[in-house]
């Protein structure tokens, strides 16, 4: 959380080879002729009440990735 505020450049290259590799295993999936419906990334960006982050920090540094 603290390098999401102190370095969000490094936070962006983290999401981003984050992506990278769900998109790489859901074509190695569709390449081995693996179907499914739907699938579930998590995230833990909540606690019990609120959320750890900003609604702003999320869509500047979470959201971009997540969509």
């Amino acid at each position: 959380m603290i390098l999401m505020k102190e370095d969000p450049d490094f936070v962006h290259e983290l999401y981003a080879d984050q992506t990278r590799l769900v998109i790489a295993i859901h074509e190695g999936m569709v390449a081995r002729g693996i179907e499914f419906d739907a699938a579930f990334v998590a995230d833990d960006l909540g606690y019990v009440s609120d959320p750890l982050i900003s609604p702003d920090m999320y869509r500047e540094l979470v959201f971009p990735y997540h969509k």
